[in-house]
């Protein structure tokens, strides 16, 4: 690792007159967006939404329910 970091940090550049090219295409951005804005919903209506997973859960785990919508019984 500090080999590494010799070579990378410590080294002068070859070239001294070398810039950085950005690129300007906003398709590549979009996922980077995309996560970030669902990242900021997740902090802002986390409880909400761990509600929903909780009863999701809870119907996926009890299977009375769904017997007696599709059979209409009583277990």
């Amino acid at each position: 690792m500090i080999k590494i970091w010799v070579e990378v940090f410590w080294k002068d550049h070859p070239e001294k007159n070398w810039k950085i090219s950005v690129s300007k295409n906003n398709k590549r951005l979009l996922p980077v967006n995309l996560l970030a804005f669902f990242a900021i919903l997740l902090g802002i209506a986390g409880g909400p939404l761990f509600d929903i997973c909780l009863r999701a859960g809870e119907q996926l785990t009890d299977s009375s329910g769904y017997i007696q919508a599709v059979l209409g019984e009583n277990p």
